[in-house]
């Protein structure tokens, strides 16, 4: 939808009156929302970092997707699978995400 409203060339106008629809909030509701859209996102980011090595990236190309060092990478997305099987071990593939880890394919 946003990229016809983009390619229509009215992008900012249909975008305010979007955000002209919300009610107001004050700074500290903003915060909170900010910081549960973050924690929301950072808690997924191993999925997607297991995603992209499974499409073929390498952890070199991940961590500078993430401004942190390959090694970065990899040790956030370790301890990232380690808690998977630690907390929610009957709802995790651990061969799956040890496979990427380890550079290997999973069948």
């Amino acid at each position: 939808m946003w990229k016809r409203v983009v390619d229509r060339g009215d992008a900012a106008g249909v975008a305010q009156s979007a955000i002209d629809q919300f009610p107001e909030v004050d700074a500290l509701e903003a915060l909170a929302a900010n910081a549960a859209a973050v924690n929301l996102l950072i808690g997924r980011r191993w999925y997607v970092m297991q995603e992209a090595r499974e499409a073929g990236a390498t952890w070199e190309a991940i961590g500078t997707a993430l401004g942190i060092t390959k090694q970065g990478a990899q040790d956030y997305y370790r301890r990232q699978i380690e808690n998977q099987e630690k907390y929610a071990a009957n709802f995790h593939d651990t061969a799956r995400a040890r496979a990427v880890l380890d550079g290997k394919e999973v069948q």
